[in-house]
């Protein structure tokens, strides 16, 4: 009897690209709330652009998702706004924009 296996549970990082301090969230959870607030799940206080609570990670099985908490200084993908409380597929190597701060997407 062959059976298949169970894929292998992958983990998303967002990683800070030219911030003044290294900054590597892990996604731990599948509602991940990142934001300044130091009570979030991914607190990033390096900013002070990005607001107490800017975004959503969300993971089903290997699947990741972002959405924008409706913040004025907005959430990208690649370049692309995204329109906010829309959830966006996000994929390996993707660039997320926090206000004006780049993370990108690593997913091993």
């Amino acid at each position: 009897l062959v059976t298949p296996e169970s894929p292998i549970e992958k983990t998303m990082y967002f990683i800070a690209m030219n911030a003044p301090e290294r900054l590597e969230i892990k996604i731990t959870k599948s509602e991940f709330v990142i934001g300044k607030l130091p009570s979030v799940d991914g607190p990033v206080s390096f900013n002070k652009w990005i607001s107490r609570r800017h975004c959503t990670i969300y993971k089903k099985g290997n699947q990741y998702m972002i959405k924008d908490m409706d913040t004025p200084n907005k959430t990208y993908i690649n370049g692309k706004r995204l329109e906010p409380e829309q959830l966006y597929n996000i994929k390996n190597g993707d660039i997320v924009r926090l206000a004006n701060s780049n993370f990108q997407v690593v997913i091993k």
